[in-house]
């Protein structure tokens, strides 16, 4: 069952992610450069995480926590930091 709604709670998904950014775009590029890969991730890209996790490809995962956020929590990244 959960197999059958992944497409379309992963297609909702990066519907709502397109309407976030474009209604923060000034604040999102601001706040890119602080990204260390220098740019918003794709909704794709966080929608395939999530797809992957409610795939049977991830049936033996369990207790894990996927951050898809190009490694802007990275500790050494430092950008968190009120600077």
């Amino acid at each position: 069952m959960l197999a059958e709604a992944a497409p379309e709670f992963g297609q909702r998904v990066v519907r709502e992610l397109k309407d976030i950014r474009e209604k923060y775009q000034a604040s999102a590029k601001l706040m890119a450069q602080y990204v260390p890969l220098k740019r918003w991730g794709e909704p794709d890209e966080i929608a395939k995480a999530m797809l992957y996790l409610a795939s049977e490809d991830a049936a033996y995962v369990t207790g894990q926590t996927i951050v898809v956020d190009g490694g802007a929590l990275l500790p050494q990244n430092g950008s968190f930091m009120v600077r």
